[in-house]
């Protein structure tokens, strides 16, 4: 009996990067990132890089937890 195999989860995002600076000379600048679904338009923002690595993380763990309870797949 033949194994079925299921299409592979992946996920594409359009990642927008950009520097915020106060207003003042002795203010540091911050990085801000947002994660954007091409599919849906859902937007997800984020502070810092730390933010944005641990999303991703945890996006990738639910995959791996099975079909249930990772995010949906298109199987075109």
């Amino acid at each position: 009996m033949p194994l079925k195999s299921k299409a592979p989860y992946y996920r594409i995002y359009l990642l927008t990067i950009w520097e915020e600076r106060g207003r003042g000379k002795q203010d540091l600048a911050a990085w801000r990132f947002c994660l954007k679904d091409p599919q849906n338009g859902q937007q997800r923002g984020f502070a810092n890089l730390t933010a944005l690595v641990t999303a991703l993380l945890e996006e990738v763990a639910q995959a791996n937890e099975g079909p249930e309870k990772g995010s949906s797949v298109s199987k075109d």
